[in-house]
This record gives C-alpha cells, sequence and structure tokens, in this order.
C-alpha cells in the first residue's frame, strides 16, 4: 500500500496501484480523519472532512477530494486555519519505483523538498516522490503555494 498523509499529501490517501481493473461509478465515500503532525516543527492537529473518490485508470490512479476541507490549528498558539482539499492527484508508480504525479486544484503537501512545514497549493503541480526516501519534490509548480506554517505560527 503507498500511501502519502503528511509525510506527502495530506488529505487524500493514495491506495495501492498494482492491478488495473477499470473503476466502477460508485459514488465519493465519506473522507474524515483526525490526527495531529509535527510537519511545521510545532504540534498542529488536523482534521479532514469531505468525500474521496478513487478511479483506476490505466496503470495510474486519480484521486479526487470533491468538498473536502480540512482545518488545521496549532496546539501551541491556537492559531486555526480552514483550507479547501477539492482537489485531484493523478498518480502512477514509475519504473524505478518512485511515485509521480500531478496535483490540481487544492491540495496540501507535507514534507515538500526544499520547503519548510505544510504547503499549500492551488493550481496545477507535478511531484515526484521517491520509492526509497519517501522524499517528494515538486517538480513543475503552475500553482499559488502558501506555507501555511507561518500562517499557524
Amino acid at each position: 500500500m503507498r500511501g502519502h498523509v503528511v509525510s506527502g499529501v495530506l488529505g487524500v490517501v493514495a491506495v495501492s496501484l498494482l492491478g488495473s481493473a477499470p473503476a466502477l461509478a460508485a459514488p465519493p465515500e465519506s473522507a474524515q480523519a483526525s490526527f495531529e503532525t509535527q510537519a511545521c516543527g510545532f504540534p498542529v492537529q488536523v482534521e479532514i472532512t469531505g468525500k474521496t473518490k478513487f478511479i483506476e485508470h490505466g496503470d495510474g490512479l486519480i484521486t479526487l477530494g470533491p468538498a473536502q476541507k480540512a482545518t488545521l490549528t496549532s496546539t501551541t498558539t491556537g492559531e486555526s486555519i480552514t483550507v479547501s482539499l477539492a482537489g485531484a492527484f493523478h498518480e502512477k508508480v514509475s519504473p524505478d519505483g518512485d511515485l509521480v504525479g500531478k496535483a490540481t486544484g487544492h491540495n496540501v503537501f507535507g514534507s515538500v523538498s526544499g520547503r519548510e512545514g505544510l504547503t499549500y497549493t492551488t493550481g496545477s503541480v507535478s511531484y515526484i516522490q521517491d520509492a526509497e526516501t519517501g522524499v517528494l519534490t515538486i517538480t513543475s509548480p503552475s500553482a499559488k503555494i502558501i506555507n501555511l506554517c507561518e500562517l499557524l505560527a
């Protein structure tokens, strides 16, 4: 199973990309989660609500987050922010095992190479997550990028 909540992508969790059976036209499922992360260098409580839908497509996976939101609260300062996670991820595993993807819409990334904290994007972002190290690198940002940790500090 390949997942990436906060260590990669916060909000939607990618499932195994092995096998490529055609997806059924099932409706989105409830996506409720609550967890704490240290991605900002201080504790942040994350509450996720909304829906998630996974669609297998060829050798990849499309993950949708319709009406999905995340409320992030610094348990140190009490500052809180709610952001939309109404985005989509188009991902596949490369021959060397890396996760190659493109995120569109509104998304939050954690542990991004060259960026500290939690990175909020609005627009289109291409990325690679190294299979061995788990490090996620944004390779082509065509999006507005905001450091959420600065807003929560």
